[in-house]
């Protein structure tokens, strides 16, 4: 280290006396000067950033040195951002596509490349490391980091852990190649296990599993720095709540309870006093540091945007923010659907569309819509800019039913398929494709069709190493021998049939039924052993025992029906049902029918003027206010989400026979004969048992549409059957001179009248019935409420 110099006294005054003879005006002017500088200074700052490329240039630039094309690729940017890196101003880009994720560093100036580089996935990285591991359990990580630094290659780094073995890897995350590896068992003799953590974190929160439903969604071990900890999360009808409990000791490290984001959202769209449908674009909820937590909510229509923070204890309004974006002028969501038809070159009249996603997205700063469609024959993906109406993205693929036919047609299966991956791979350079991974019990096949042409781009096939194990009609009848039934003498219907595991070993998982009894079986693959079986009751019996025993006088609804079954205690049913007065919550025996617990409490019946409305789409003024309310409290329909009815979309037939099924509380119903009604859907037993009883048919001989909108006069004629099914006068005429009347098929025309006269539906304002109109949620609702009101 330098020693510093003193200077001599004598210097130091001849250095006084020369300062002493510049003229103080001179000192002035040096200071006026340095004044003049920095303020050139920051006009040359200012200058220089009207001088900048765009950012938009920017992203061409990094586009291309890429060698990538937004309009054959979907692009996604992650990050887009000016920087003033040691003077030397540029845009730091991140973005992704299919296959590859990608950093770049922009000059902001002359759009020279600083720097670039192209990834593998961070999702491929975690493959990799896991495949080479041999992991047959489930794995959480712990550390996932991409490593770019320096001058060695970049690398992810990256720790996950099972129950006995901890990994630590190194993959390169530019080829891929596996650079380092590490393993070490981690014992967990001195643990306590998962069930006595839960327990922990249920009794701190004053909760009893059996007394109401308690929803886990999540329960991992965390092994942080030393300190293993379980982590919880679950949720009540009331609450969320968050616990992390020392795996060693049962110590509660931290635990909190939140009001549910549904609320938080409802609180916020109440105060902001929403009239339009709003869209929410950001909702999370920030807990950590001293500060109370809360939840943070960006959402806006199409005028204003409001930013909301809510206590996520008391539901307080902490802060609120509003921003006029009326200035933007976005085009609509119906001239979004116009122009992504036009360009598909679709006529919705001339064919049915069914729309399965349509929703405003703003997606860094630059708002679109999302549109997502099929027909009969293909499927779409469209992103329309919500400014301009620009076709940012556009695709059409293939079903992938009809993906999946192909690859099955090719491989020449003679025997019925599993499929255990089938998947859209749509990024990168390379065509779209169908993943599609399917086997009989001998035979492995990986197939990769054209998702455009329906080529076939690649297949693979393996035997399977395993050439004893049992065939899936094996499995079903060893299930069926045991649970003592003869598919000949009586009528068996299996919801679920599949190939999964049990406890690490192979098993085939069988669901089925008789009109009697519910059956669950787990046979082993290799040695056709019973791992696991169980008779139940069925719901509806369970259902008929309780309220026959709550001797129920008026109508009630179901609130709560789950089939709990897990542990050492006997499965049972647990039913919450109730009327306008009462409450009933019962715990049925789901193997013998005898009643484990029950009890009942008083509510209290509120005035419409008193609902506690969920829905912010559903205000007071609006003509279909009662009809939602209505279908709300009997049960009939619920939400689109738990805060919206969304009133102005379609009613799929499904969902209308659904209603109606639940009308009648979900009697017992057989198999569907319609090969597009999935077993085990939402509204499988509905249709079925709609169908059996003659209150719809299909739009074929096998074909059901159960996704397809439900047309007005679809729903006049399923309603005037019911009406006949239901023992109603079906022979009242009402108006049919409707100027379109012409319209109306064949097969409609008593329905539209009977309908009329009973003042279920009515024509429009212009004097027309529109048919072929597609029936909204709204209008459904009010339909049914009328048709209670009127009929019976």
């Amino acid at each position: 280290m330098k020693r510093k110099t003193k200077k001599p006294v004598s210097v130091l005054l001849c250095i006084v006396l020369l300062l002493s003879l510049i003229p103080l005006t001179a000192l002035a002017d040096e200071s006026k000067a340095v004044k003049i500088t920095e303020e050139s200074k920051t006009a040359e700052l200012v200058t220089d950033t009207a001088k900048f490329i765009s950012l938009d240039e920017a992203k061409e630039i990094a586009l291309k040195d890429a060698e990538l094309d937004r309009n054959k690729q979907k692009i996604t940017f992650t990050k887009e951002e000016l920087s003033r890196n040691k003077g030397r101003p540029c845009y730091l880009l991140d973005f992704y596509t299919g296959e590859n994720q990608y950093h770049y560093e922009v000059d902001a100036k002359t759009g020279e490349v600083i720097y670039g580089r192209r990834y593998i996935l961070l999702t491929e990285a975690k493959k990799i490391a896991v495949d080479d591991a041999g992991c047959t359990e489930k794995v959480t990580f712990t550390e996932e980091e991409l490593v770019d630094g320096g001058i060695k290659t970049p690398y992810y780094r990256l720790i996950f852990a099972d129950n006995k073995t901890q990994w630590t890897y190194r993959i390169n995350a530019v080829s891929g190649d596996i650079l380092e590896k590490k393993e070490k068992n981690i014992g967990e003799a001195d643990l306590i296990s998962l069930e006595k953590a839960k327990s922990i974190a249920l009794n701190d929160a004053g909760l009893v599993e059996n007394a109401e439903k308690i929803v886990f969604t999540k329960e991992e071990l965390i092994r942080n720095q030393g300190k293993p900890y379980y982590l919880l999360e679950f949720y009540t009808g009331k609450y969320q709540y968050h616990y992390e409990i020392d795996a060693k000791t049962g110590d509660i490290i931290y635990g909190r309870r939140y009001i549910l984001l549904a609320d938080a959202k409802r609180i916020a769209v109440d105060d902001a006093e929403c009239s339009d449908k709003v869209t929410f674009l950001e909702e999370e909820l920030v807990d950590g540091g001293i500060k109370t937590p809360y939840y943070l909510l960006v959402f806006a229509d199409n005028n204003t945007q409001w930013t909301y923070r809510i206590n996520a204890i008391s539901g307080a309004v902490m802060g609120k923010h509003i921003d006029d974006i009326s200035g933007t002028n976005f085009i609509s969501l119906e001239e979004a659907k116009k122009i992504a038809l036009k360009d598909a070159k679709l006529d919705e009249y001339a064919q049915k569309i069914v729309f399965t996603k349509a929703e405003l997205n703003r997606n860094q700063g630059r708002p679109c819509y999302i549109l997502e469609f099929y027909t009969g024959k293909y499927q779409y993906h469209y992103e329309i800019d919500a400014k301009t109406g620009e076709i940012i993205y556009g695709r059409r693929y293939i079903l992938l039913a009809d993906a999946k036919k192909i690859a099955v047609d090719d491989a020449g299966c003679a025997e019925k398929v599993t499929f255990t991956e089938e998947e859209l791979v749509d990024g990168g350079i390379k065509t779209p494709y169908y993943r599609l991974v399917f086997a009989d019990r001998k035979t492995q096949w990986t197939y990769r069709i054209n998702a455009v042409s329906g080529a076939i781009l690649e297949k693979k096939s393996k035997i399977i190493d395993e050439p004893d194990y049992i065939s899936l009609e094996e499995a079903k009848k060893i299930a069926l021998k045991d649970a003592e039934l003869d598919k000949y003498a009586q009528k068996i219907v299996f919801t679920k049939a599949e190939l999964n595991y049990y406890y690490g070993k192979r098993c085939y998982l069988l669901e089925f039924y008789t009109g009697e009894n519910l059956y669950y079986y787990q046979i082993d693959t290799k040695t056709g052993e019973i791992l696991y079986g169980r008779r139940y009751i069925l719901l509806a019996d369970a259902k008929k025992i309780a309220v026959d025993d709550a001797e129920c006088s008026d109508r009630v609804t179901f609130l709560e029906e789950e089939l709990v079954d897990g542990g050492i205690k006997t499965p049972y049913y647990h039913l919450v049902f109730a009327d306008n007065k009462t409450q009933w919550t019962y715990r049925i025996n789901a193997v013998t029918g005898s009643i484990l617990k029950k009890k009942q409490k008083d509510i209290k019946v509120k005035p419409d003027t008193e609902w506690e409305n969920p829905f912010g789409d559903v205000k007071k003024r609006d003509w279909f206010y009662f009809s939602v309310k209505f279908a709300y409290d009997f049960g009939l329909m619920k939400g689109t989400t738990e805060m919206e009815f969304s009133p102005d979309s379609y009613v799929t037939r499904a969902m209308f026979v659904m209603i109606i099924y639940r009308m009648e509380k979900e009697p017992q119903a057989g198999d569907s004969v319609f090969v597009d009604v999935e077993i085990g859907g939402y509204y499988d037993r509905a249709v079925a048992w709609a169908n059996a009883n003659g209150i719809v048919s299909g739009v074929s001989k096998d074909r059901f549409a159960p996704n397809d909108p439900i047309t007005r006069e679809q729903m006049a004629t399923i309603l005037y059957r019911y009406a006949n099914f239901k023992g109603y006068d079906i022979e009242s005429n009402g108006n049919t001179a409707y100027s379109d009347s012409s319209s109306i098929s064949g097969y409609a025309r008593n329905a539209v009248s009977w309908a009329a006269a009973n003042l279920l539906m009515k024509g429009n304002d212009d004097g027309s019935f529109l048919p072929n109109a597609n029936a909204t949620r709204a209008q459904a609702a009010a339909v049914f409420a009328r048709m209670i009101e009127n009929l019976e």
